[in-house]
């Protein structure tokens, strides 16, 4: 997963190198495609959840408060297999927005595959736009702000690879789900869940406050809320 980090503003040399090492070894802990991973291992059966590392164990009660939130439409699991990448990826957004704070950067971009968490003051706004998976040359609006996250959900990048937790079955009745706000780990899991949900997203969206959402179905309409 591609990861670009932009800090204007820090004379700080070795924040890439730390920033390098914390992916790493999040990278090694948490990705379902390597087979020595923490998570591989609970995939496999070989290691149980309740014997997870207390980092992961946190990561997972983050996401059963999302899974109620979402009323089931967001979950770590599909047909009973362990896989938290749909949480994973702005969870390790949130930790490097910690790490660059903690060095002492304070303006900066995160830009995770689209998925983007940004800080600045008011003397320094970031400008984001959001494509238009119709037309990936052309956006659909740009949001203006200090301080701010934006994650999407679609099938324009990664083809079909979102399923509804509740009917096991891919969902196709969207095709891209953006959500902005403040925090990336809230926004990435509400856009994967919206998508989830297909025709029934925009009612959903609706009801989030402190949230805007850009949702465009397979017929090309947007809707926002």
């Amino acid at each position: 997963m591609p990861i670009s980090i932009n800090i204007p503003d820090c004379s700080n040399a070795s924040i890439f190198e730390h920033a390098d090492t914390l992916l790493t070894r999040i990278d090694n802990l948490y990705s379902p495609y390597k087979l020595s991973s923490e998570v591989s291992k609970i995939a496999r059966g070989e290691q149980t959840i309740d014997h997870a590392g207390k980092e992961l164990q946190s990561i997972l009660r983050i996401a059963e408060t999302y899974e109620r939130k979402t009323n089931g439409y967001f979950s770590v699991f599909y047909d009973n297999v362990f896989n938290p990448s749909g949480i994973v990826k702005s969870w390790a957004i949130k930790q490097l927005e910690n790490l660059l704070q903690k060095e002492g950067c304070y303006v900066y971009m995160i830009n995770a595959a689209g998925d983007i968490a940004c800080r600045s003051h008011e003397s320094n706004y970031w400008n984001i736009g959001i494509t238009d998976p119709r037309d990936t040359t052309k956006t659909i609006g740009t949001i203006t702000a200090d301080t701010v996250a934006v994650a999407t959900s679609g099938t324009y990048q990664k083809g079909n690879h979102i399923y509804n937790p509740k009917t096991k079955k891919p969902t196709d009745d969207l095709i891209s789900v953006t959500v902005v706000g403040m925090d990336i780990i809230a926004c990435d899991v509400y856009a994967t869940a919206l998508f989830a949900m297909g025709y029934s997203a925009a009612k959903f969206a609706g009801r989030l406050t402190n949230y805007h959402c850009y949702i465009i179905d397979k017929n090309n309409l947007l809707v926002t809320a």
